[in-house]
């Protein structure tokens, strides 16, 4: 098959959707298909500089939030290749399938895969603080996006049902989970630099970006109390964002400085996996949490909060879920047990690490993606009203791996 993916997240963005898009096209081609992929950054030139006029124009006018979500889409329209072939999109955002669909209509399909953890629109809404006419504005934006999709794909149950009331009656969907690729021996030459830095303490380690929905002051607040029933350990918060200025000032309110270490992001999170005890997840909310399943896969039993798609990752092991009110009190308890006890943790991970390799590997994904797009291309070759018109010629994509400006 010839595949075109579109996201809004440039190739280089540090986001889990650029993880889980790449992972897919990769293996993909490993599989003899070829792929393409836009993003806004596949935009150049003038079309760039006028849009980007365009965007701030209107950031005075509606707000910063409505005005991006709109250069989005328009840098989306702009990069979809009018000439050439394909036989199927994959976009990896509600907004990305609906402006391809603006430029290619019914001749070709159109999948979106999900990646929110929860209506895109209230995401928005939640992380930016919006209110009033901002907040109104981005849900007419969505309730206008979210009906043109004709196939979609949640990487969870959990997420799968926050987006069907939403969607078309007649979209087909396909719950296919996330995945990881399987990580290969620790080299000889990789040096354990973390546990160096930790001076050989145990390393409770937590990947992401640094926000409120990622909720690291949790961590920090639960690791002031664990202080209290040992001194033997390191938090390592791996990631930017927002909240690093706030996390800075906690770790110095806190009188944590020689119990937490501050890594910024690392593109290769693998070499840092391997060399921790325990991943803690501390996030408030997640569609899936492809972390902890690259976390497993690299041989660290996991701990994280019961909401959204985590108990489907986490499903062989509910004795390491816990509540997302949790007091941290609670919470520096049961990582005391578990750092004092190796043999508990072991059998914790050889529990989960079962679970992950059967159903979060990256050759799963691609072959469950791939299963749905061939249905999805035998339903459009069926004689239908939805479904008539050849596949219109399509010119391969331009590949620019830089981050979203």
């Amino acid at each position: 098959m010839k595949i075109l993916f579109a996201s809004y997240w440039g190739e280089t963005a540090p986001c889990g959707v650029r993880v889980h898009y790449m992972g897919l096209a990769a293996e993909l081609r490993h599989q003899g298909h070829q792929v393409d992929i836009i993003t806004p950054n596949t935009v150049r030139g003038l079309r760039r500089r006028v849009l980007g006029g365009l965007q701030r124009v209107l950031a005075v006018i509606a707000g910063p939030e409505v005005a991006r979500e709109l250069w989005y889409f328009a840098m989306l329209w702009a990069a979809v290749p009018r000439h050439g072939r394909y036989d199927l999109v994959n976009a990896h955002d509600v907004g990305s399938g609906a402006a391809v669909r603006q430029v290619l209509g019914e001749a070709v399909p159109v999948v979106v895969t999900g990646h929110a953890s929860e209506h895109p629109a209230e995401e928005i809404i939640r992380r930016n603080n919006l209110t009033g006419t901002a907040a109104r504005q981005i849900r007419r934006l969505y309730a206008w996006l979210l009906p043109q999709t004709q196939y979609f794909i949640g990487v969870s149950d959990y997420l799968l049902n926050c987006f069907r009331p939403f969607l078309p009656d007649d979209c087909l969907t396909r719950r296919i989970y996330g995945g990881s690729s399987l990580p290969e021996p620790t080299p000889a030459t990789e040096a354990p630099l973390l546990r160096q830095q930790a001076g050989g303490q145990p390393v409770l380690l937590n990947v992401g970006f640094l926000d409120t929905n990622k909720n690291q002051r949790y961590l920090l607040a639960v690791a002031r109390e664990l202080r209290r029933l040992r001194t033997d350990f390191v938090v390592v918060l791996v990631g930017k964002g927002p909240d690093e200025a706030e996390l800075r000032q906690l770790i110095a309110d806190y009188d944590l400085a020689d119990h937490v270490r501050l890594l910024g992001y690392h593109s290769q999170v693998l070499p840092l996996l391997r060399q921790a005890t325990l991943y803690v997840h501390t996030a408030r909310l997640e569609s899936l949490g492809l972390a902890l399943v690259e976390a497993v896969l690299a041989g660290v039993p996991v701990l994280a909060p019961a909401t959204g798609g985590i108990p489907e990752v986490l499903g062989a092991t509910p004795d390491a879920l816990f509540a997302p009110a949790t007091e941290p009190a609670v919470l520096a308890q049961r990582l005391h047990h578990l750092l004092a006890d190796p043999a508990r943790r072991s059998e914790l991970h050889a529990r989960q690490y079962a679970h992950a390799t059967a159903q979060f590997t990256l050759p799963r994904m691609a072959a469950q993606t791939a299963a749905f797009y061939q249905e999805i291309l035998a339903l459009s070759s069926a004689p239908s009203p939805a479904h008539q018109d050849a596949p219109a010629p399509v010119l391969s994509s331009t590949h620019v791996a830089s981050p979203i400006a």
